[in-house]
């Protein structure tokens, strides 16, 4: 039940490694002196009243961090590009704020998430501690919203790599960038302003798990390259302006609740029970697809037949003179006989009108 701001007496624990000041009532802005805390290894500030813009001196004085925790709080302004410095960067949750402008593209340049191994941790992350009764406690922990649940994490806290900048005002397209972390667990984006399309590149991150994408702007089709996400257990897009067919196929396969696409007035396909044919605007669904492709490949097959029938003839009259001689004495009988039929017809009509 903690409020106010924070002391700048703080910056004097130089040698702090974890500071936790979640779920209280403290407000203000993040006093400089923090930044003389060079070993936090693990920040939580989330849940309070602390408003302003994130300090640019995160990503210069914090070397050692690993996990930022910002959660539900009332910092506005832009994401801070210098971030990208803190190399050993893994879990970063600042949901729930007010911060606007677009995701810096630095946010691909996360070496611990791009890894797709656990990064060694201080022991400290690894083992239970001995309090002060002798008996064993948990190791650190620090609680976050994935899979649509908020889980608490503490002997498995090093192996998780998680990005979520859920319900802020961030706005332009999703850097392709972000597809650079093939190490990273949970993306969440939802509740934003993005626009554009998906990126093609999210189907690079092999260890994602968890994508929501939903309450936004972001248009066209769904990229088929989300099949290939084989770790991908929870999907949201739901709330979008997409389009087209739901792709299909291996991991997409599994995730077959509609409501992962609702609410998207021009995507279509059978999990949402409607047709993908929208007059002029086509899209097939596979089995349709397949049908078309059967029905072209017939088509040509026989016009190539015709082709090649009727130039064979011609080459055959190029090259055999007796034939062409024949060919061209038949085509003049038969156009005499059709030209001497008519002009009989012709000379009755006109005799019998005269008469």
């Amino acid at each position: 039940m903690l409020f106010g701001e924070i002391p700048t007496s703080l910056g004097n624990l130089m040698e702090l490694e974890f500071l936790h000041l979640n779920n209280n009532s403290l407000k203000g802005h993040l006093p400089s002196s923090l930044q003389n805390c060079k070993q936090l290894v693990m920040v939580d500030l989330g849940y309070n009243n602390f408003s302003g813009n994130i300090p640019l001196w995160i990503g210069q004085s914090w070397q050692q961090l690993r996990i930022l925790l910002l959660r539900s709080n009332m910092f506005n302004g832009n994401i801070d590009p210098q971030l990208e410095h803190l190399k050993d960067l893994q879990i970063v949750d600042l949901a729930n704020n007010k911060l606007s402008r677009p995701i810096p593209h630095s946010f691909g340049n996360f070496m611990a998430m791009i890894s797709t191994s656990a990064t060694e941790l201080p022991f400290y992350f690894l083992f239970n501690t001995i309090d002060i009764r002798g008996s064993y406690t948990e190791s650190d922990k620090a609680t976050l919203v994935t899979k649509g649940d908020q889980l608490t994490f503490s002997s498995i806290l090093y192996l998780v790599k998680s990005i979520d900048l859920s319900n802020n005002e961030l706005t332009n397209e999703i850097p392709e960038e972000l597809g650079y972390l093939a190490g990273l667990h949970t993306l969440n984006l939802s509740r934003n302003y993005f626009k554009g399309k998906i990126p093609n590149t999210i189907g690079r991150m092999s260890s994602l798990e968890t994508l929501d994408l939903s309450f936004n702007n972001l248009s066209g089709v769904i990229p088929q390259a989300l099949s290939q996400l084989s770790s991908l257990s929870h999907l949201n897009l739901s709330h979008n302006n997409l389009s087209e067919n739901i792709p299909f196929g291996n991991q997409l396969q599994t995730l077959d609740d509609a409501s992962i696409y609702i609410h998207n007035p021009y995507l279509c396909g059978d999990l949402l029970n409607k047709s993908c044919f929208h007059g002029n605007n086509i899209t097939v669904s596979s089995d349709e697809h397949a049908m078309l492709s059967s029905m072209l490949t017939t088509c040509l097959i026989g016009a190539l037949g015709y082709f090649v029938g009727l130039w064979s003839v011609f080459v055959l009259l190029l090259f055999k003179k007796k034939w062409r001689y024949s060919y061209f004495k038949k085509v003049d009988e038969i156009y005499d006989k059709i030209y001497v039929t008519i002009k009989i017809r012709v000379n009755r009509i006109v005799s019998d009108q005269v008469c």
